[in-house]
């Protein structure tokens, strides 16, 4: 899940009064899921984040902070990122990407001397990088930022609509719902364009039947 949906999420728990905040209290971190498909999930970074790049780990500093009594407190690392490919934004030269120490905070750890996805150079176990799937994920982002067709494999349950807001959210620039005689147009585009595949009925949609989604913002 993307770290601005993670924030509204913490947002909405503190405001709820679900979060202890006394003095001594401790909470584990909880990452919510956004519910895309991966392509779908990379796509929307693609479309949202101002800048995605591929790194190498170089080095890392920090960690918890001390304290006038000599104890420890929270701190946060600070890793060295030297860009390998610019996906989105021109982003050159060396970063540096800062996350928690603490792993009740979603403090994330880098693996150093690895490739890492990075769209948001405040890293958390919610997001902000990736170090997985390295070059599938930057083929996706990629494709993405060229304004590429994706492609989408029905299950069981879809239908079109449902398949056309979904992509509207995952391409637009912003988490605002689309509108529904957006959805319409984007159902139909998508429906003129698989209509060989899908059949007469766009109401019955078979899974399994693999769709291509064009660019729909």
């Amino acid at each position: 899940m993307h770290r601005w949906l993670a924030r509204l999420l913490a947002a909405l728990v503190v405001a709820l009064g679900l979060v202890p905040l006394t003095a001594g209290a401790s909470w584990a971190c909880s990452c919510g899921s956004s519910g895309f498909t991966e392509s779908q999930e990379w796509r929307s970074v693609a479309a949202k984040a101002p800048t995605v790049y591929v790194a190498e780990v170089t080095w890392r500093t920090g960690g918890p902070t001390q304290n006038a009594d000599g104890s420890t407190g929270p701190g946060e690392y600070r890793y060295s990122l030297q860009v390998v490919e610019s996906l989105k934004g021109g982003v050159t030269g060396t970063r540096t990407g800062t996350t928690s120490d603490q792993g009740s905070a979603c403090g994330a750890t880098l693996q150093q001397r690895r490739r890492v996805l990075v769209y948001d150079e405040e890293l958390s176990l919610c997001g902000g990088f990736t170090q997985e799937r390295v070059p599938q994920r930057a083929t996706l982002v990629r494709d993405a930022v060229a304004g590429r067709p994706s492609a989408h494999v029905v299950v069981r349950g879809e239908w079109l609509w449902q398949i056309a807001r979904t992509e509207l959210t995952v391409q637009g620039t912003t988490f605002a719902g689309p509108s529904d005689a957006a959805v319409d147009r984007a159902a139909r585009r998508i429906y003129r364009l698989n209509q060989r595949v899908i059949g007469a009925d766009p109401d019955r949609l078979r899974p399994g039947v693999r769709l291509v989604i064009p660019p729909l913002t």
